[in-house]
C-alpha cells in the first residue's frame, strides 16, 4: 500500500487538518480502494460508538450545560426579580 496515504484512518476519523487532510482527500477522491478503506474505517467507528452504553453527564457538566442555554438576561438579580413579581 505504498502508493496510498498511510494515515487514512487520521483522514476517516477527521483528525487531519490543513494540507495533510487535503492532500489525503485529492487521493481518496480518485482512489476507489482507499475510499472503500475509509468508508469502512468510518462505518467501523460508528459501529463501536454505537455500541457503548451512554453514560449519563455528571451534575457538573449537567448544571454547565444548563446555564449555558439560558439567556443570559436571566442571570441578573434585577431580571430574576422583575420575572418572579410579573408572574406572582
Amino acid at each position: 500500500m505504498s502508493d496510498h496515504p498511510s494515515d487514512l484512518h487520521a483522514f476517516a476519523l477527521g483528525d487531519l487538518t490543513g494540507a495533510a487532510e487535503a492532500a489525503v482527500a485529492a487521493h481518496v477522491e480518485g482512489c476507489a480502494r482507499c475510499r472503500r478503506e475509509v468508508r469502512r474505517l468510518r462505518d467501523e467507528h460508528a459501529a463501536t460508538v454505537d455500541a457503548l452504553p451512554p453514560v449519563p453527564p455528571n451534575a457538573a457538566a449537567r448544571d454547565r450545560a444548563l446555564a449555558s442555554a439560558r439567556p443570559s438576561w436571566s442571570r441578573s438579580s434585577t431580571s430574576r426579580a422583575w420575572a418572579r413579581s410579573s408572574w406572582s
